[in-house]
């Protein structure tokens, strides 16, 4: 009886304790909802009542409900164009063809109408609405990709929140944040530029930080005019701008990146770097094809893999040639090369492909891998990837050198990163030849003897990492039920949230300051003139 007692009063201990948690996952591609729905089944670990929402973002991309989540509800906007986002490069070849812009005018017209499309798919959604709205959640987390959020959460009149992003500082997150990130030293997310500019990188990377909080101002201007065109909801608060909203009510943000994938910047207390949550280092001893594949490989593997969001039969033929041209010349190592089905069936190019990977000895294709297993293998020499978020903190993790081939967004950020910590080499795109991907495996897997080698730091990255990777859980726990409870922590937010770009760049001080300083200089020199032809003028008159 005493037991049962025992076992009921740390019951209620818990449920006490416990919170309703709602985690919104945008549909964008499957390493992001992975990313979410992990961060629901840590919370539900915790001893909380979790909701996973998923709304449909991405039409390739399809829900999860393998999670620990106590409750799951997938959400299809009634008018969403399925087809909106393949006006974007990473969605079509043209990713292969041209560095991808994310403020060039078709993008940024393109991202304005994803924006208005899925706010207006949820608002209009009453009952969705009123549904949630019974809940009484005391916490949302969820994942920032345009000011929609906060515009839409209004609705649901819950003001204590969480913003994660699975694919680092995201654009949106800064400036909402009011770290306005200094561009002299701080690159943006989406450029290859290092932390050491030259001065037209500096002046590039200006111009994109103005542009990006120009722009995300301008979204939400949008946003509040769709709402005051929309029918009105009873018992909605007042409506402020979604970018105000976001950055009065936001207690913490989730960044997944760590120290090697992110530079070094300011950030605040309530900012918590996660990168490598998704990692399970308890990785199984390959089993099956796969451990005859490695035994049969006694001098190493190279594993190819562009993740979840590429499909790899938008990869031009040609570059893929280079490649298996490439490998060839490394008949004592073998290659691990992961597709998609279509890549293989599609059309012609795909049947070229098929016929010279089917001759290759050295070369095994499967349309799925089980990557982390095969990085934690230490059999493992070298790792082509695109540089995603994913990727790059499981390559970081396992201790496995990189070859970097860039293809969008944040992978430009990421492959830089791992350049200036010599964890890897990084190959354009667009300059994918037979003796460039030569020379890359070469450095990467056998290097110069007289240097500290590529894998020697690599593992030097992993054992310092390991110790954060295994705080995570513990502060993402620690955010949630400070967030739940005392939230929206105000005393955390930073006044930059206030100022203009004028007042956070100085603006409104340098400009004054330098006219102020100009006019000085001017009249010193007005007066040094006159005073030098008076004084001429003086001498003259006592010569004559």
């Amino acid at each position: 009886m005493g037991y049962s007692r025992f076992i009921s009063f740390l019951a209620l201990i818990s449920l006490a304790n416990s919170a309703k948690v709602l985690v919104w996952s945008p549909l964008m591609g499957r390493s992001h909802v992975r990313f979410m729905a992990r961060m629901a089944d840590i919370l539900v670990t915790d001893g909380h009542n979790v909701t996973l929402f998923q709304t449909i973002f991405d039409p390739d991309t399809v829900p999860l409900y393998n999670t620990l989540a106590q409750d799951i509800i997938v959400h299809h906007p009634s008018d969403w164009d399925p087809n909106l986002l393949y006006s974007f490069d990473y969605k079509t070849d043209q990713m292969f063809k041209r560095k991808e812009m994310l403020f060039r005018p078709d993008n940024a017209k393109n991202l304005l109408q994803v924006s208005l499309t899925q706010c207006r798919g949820l608002i209009n959604d009453h009952d969705l609405i009123l549904r949630l709205r019974k809940e009484k959640f005391d916490l949302i987390v969820f994942e920032i990709i345009d000011p929609c959020p906060g515009l839409w959460l209004q609705y649901l009149n819950i003001d204590k929140l969480i913003v994660a992003s699975s694919y680092g500082m995201a654009p949106v997150m800064d400036s909402m944040s009011g770290l306005h990130s200094s561009p002299s030293f701080v690159p943006y997310l989406f450029r290859s530029f290092g932390n050491e500019m030259t001065y037209f990188e500096r002046f590039e990377n200006f111009i994109y930080a103005i542009f990006q909080h120009t722009y995300l101002q301008f979204v939400s201007s949008q946003l509040m005019l769709l709402a005051e065109k929309l029918p009105k909801l009873p018992n909605t608060q007042k409506l402020i701008s979604p970018m105000d909203f976001l950055a009065q009510k936001t207690s913490a943000y989730f960044i997944n990146a760590n120290e090697f994938s992110e530079v070094a910047r300011p950030v605040g207390k309530n900012f918590v770097h996660v990168g490598g949550m998704m990692v399970d280092e308890k990785q199984e001893p390959l089993s099956g094809d796969y451990a005859r594949l490695y035994d049969s490989c006694p001098q190493g593997v190279v594993v190819f893999s562009f993740g979840s969001m590429v499909k790899m039969s938008n990869f031009p033929l040609a570059s893929k040639l280079e490649m298996l041209a490439s490998f060839k010349r490394f008949p004592e190592l073998c290659f691990v090369w992961k597709t998609d089905a279509s890549a293989l069936t599609s059309d012609r190019s795909a049947a070229i492909f098929a016929n010279v990977t089917s001759a290759m000895s050295n070369l095994f294709v499967r349309t799925w891998i089980p990557q982390q297993q095969l990085l934690a293998d230490k059999r493992t020499k070298a790792f082509i990837t695109h540089a995603g978020a994913m990727s790059t903190n499981e390559a970081f993790a396992f201790g496995t050198p990189v070859i970097t081939i860039p293809l969008y967004l944040d992978n430009y950020h990421n492959s830089a990163a791992i350049v200036r910590h010599g964890l890897g080499v990084a190959i354009d795109k667009l300059d994918i030849t037979e003796t460039v991907m030569t020379e890359a495996i070469n450095e990467i897997v056998y290097g110069n003897s007289s240097k500290t080698t590529f894998q020697q730091r690599a593992n030097l990255a992993a054992a310092i990492l390991k110790p954060h990777r295994h705080r995570i859980t513990s502060e993402i726990t620690y955010w949630a039920r400070q967030v739940a409870e005392f939230g929206p922590l105000e005393h955390l937010v930073l006044n930059g949230t206030q100022l203009s770009l004028l007042q956070v760049y100085l603006i409104d001080i340098l400009v004054p300051l330098g006219a102020l300083l100009s006019a000085i200089v001017y009249g010193s020199v007005r007066l040094m003139q006159k005073l030098f032809k008076e004084n001429t003028f003086a001498t003259k008159v006592k010569l004559n």
